[in-house]
């Protein structure tokens, strides 16, 4: 299966690409807008339960022809 979604062309972006070739799944539903950066996720633990996340992310739109992809 293919995986799909929008990336930035960062290191992030890079490093999870990267993890996506070692993997069954296939990376042509995957986007990279060079305008956005790569989405991260980030959580606060405490006596194993998580307190707060907060996250780095572009909410721009995607441009006519990165849409089109």
């Amino acid at each position: 299966a293919d995986l799909c979604g929008v990336i930035g062309s960062d290191e992030s972006g890079r490093l999870l690409m990267k993890e996506l070739g070692g993997t069954r799944s296939g990376r042509g539903g995957v986007v990279i807008d060079p305008d956005r950066p790569t989405t991260r996720k980030s959580r606060v633990i405490a006596h194993n339960q998580q307190i707060v996340r907060y996250d780095i992310e572009g909410r721009n739109e995607l441009k006519g022809t990165l849409r089109q992809k």
